[in-house]
Parts: C-alpha cells; sequence; structure tokens
C-alpha cells in the first residue's frame, strides 16, 4: 500500500481548482480527472503538476483527461480506478468547487484505519435550494431502505447523509466500487467526527463523519 490519494472530478473550474488541488496536495496525493473542460482548468493542472515534478508541493499530482464531459460518477470512477491500481490504502472523493473544505482531509485520514467507508455527513446546512434537500432526503431514505433486512422493516438513518461526495474509502472498499458509484454490506462501526465543510452556496457549513455497517438482521 503507498498512503493516500484525493480523487477530484473537475469540469470548467477553473476558478477554483487551483485552490482545491494545492490545498489537497499538503495533505495526500491527488488525482484530477479533468472531465472536458473547455476553460483554463487543463492549463492550470499542468502548471501544478509541474510544480510538483520541480519539488515544490510534498506529494504528487496525477490527470487524467477525458476528451468530452462524461459526468461527475465516470470521472470519479477513473479516479478510483487508477487509486485502486496504484495501490493507495485510502482514497479520497471530493468536489472541485470547494464544496469540500480541503483543510478537512487531516480529519478523514484520522479515522478508524479499520473503517471501509468514512462519509461527511452534513448538518445545519445554509442557503441550500429546497429541491436539494428534498432529493437529498429522498436518497438517504431510499438507500438506508435498501440495507434493512427486510422489505417491512426501517431503519432510520444507517446512513445520516449518503449523498455527501466527501468520503474517505479503504482500498478494499475502493475495489468494490471501481466498477459502480454505489457501496453496500460493508462491515464497521459508526463513528462521527466534527469537522466544517465548505458549500459554493453555503459557506461555513458545520459536519460530522459517519462511517456505517449495515443491520444486524
Amino acid at each position: 500500500m503507498c498512503g493516500k490519494l484525493v480523487v477530484i472530478p473537475a469540469h470548467n473550474e477553473e476558478g477554483t481548482i487551483y485552490e482545491v488541488v494545492t490545498s489537497a496536495l499538503r495533505y495526500a496525493d491527488v488525482s484530477v480527472t479533468n472531465d472536458g473542460s473547455s476553460d483554463r482548468t487543463p492549463e492550470i493542472l499542468k502548471g501544478i503538476q509541474k510544480e510538483c515534478l520541480r519539488g515544490h508541493r510534498c506529494n504528487r499530482l496525477n490527470i487524467i483527461t477525458h476528451q468530452q464531459a462524461t459526468h461527475i460518477p465516470k470521472a470519479i470512477q477513473d479516479g478510483i480506478r487508477y487509486g485502486v491500481a496504484q495501490g493507495y490504502e485510502y482514497i479520497v472523493t471530493m468536489d472541485a468547487g470547494l464544496s469540500h473544505d480541503p483543510e478537512a482531509l487531516p480529519s478523514f485520514f484520522m479515522q478508524d484505519p479499520d473503517i471501509d467507508v468514512v462519509i461527511g455527513s452534513r448538518e445545519r446546512p445554509e442557503n441550500v435550494p429546497l429541491y436539494r434537500k428534498f432529493l437529498s432526503l429522498m436518497g438517504t431514505f431510499v438507500v438506508n431502505y435498501s440495507l434493512t433486512r427486510s422489505y417491512f422493516r426501517f431503519y432510520w438513518p444507517i446512513i445520516k447523509d449518503c449523498t455527501s461526495g466527501y468520503r474517505r474509502y479503504s482500498f478494499v472498499a475502493a475495489k468494490l466500487i471501481k466498477h459502480s458509484c454505489g457501496l453496500l454490506n460493508l462491515g464497521g462501526l459508526i463513528i462521527a467526527c466534527p469537522v466544517r465543510l465548505r458549500w459554493s452556496c453555503a459557506v461555513g457549513t458545520r459536519s460530522t463523519f459517519t462511517a456505517f455497517q449495515p443491520p444486524a438482521s
């Protein structure tokens, strides 16, 4: 195993990509999937990569290029595949638009090493559109219901914030999801750790980390 990797999908993020990537590089290697960007995102990434090669950064930057936009799931999958192929012990997925605060990365890496999935669970989000809250609520309901052992048994919530994209995967978990964006039936303890997330529309949202396991039958 070769340490920690941060996977970042990016599409036309020239306004934030430099800050996000250089901040993340302080804590881990980074793999950015340039998902068909038509702005200066590719140019900025190449500049950061040169800084890494010259020893100006303490970690490495890998760039995956999609000639056309494939949307976030495919961009994340390709980054995770790279991480698995390179044998990274932990892989964190995060947003390129400063919705996720790179300074929270150490909190992910400090969690129990035996946990397969750590999810940045958002609490008291500010200025989030109502439709986004509704979609998150419904996504959380569907995933939690799918984890129950019976059609008529409800546990609420097993996973508090299923739609949060700020996550840490173990190598074992990453191997399981490298061909899909879903992840079920992984063991682990339920834990929480305070952290602050930055949203493009709700700066300073307070969150916790949550790892999960399916309920006993």
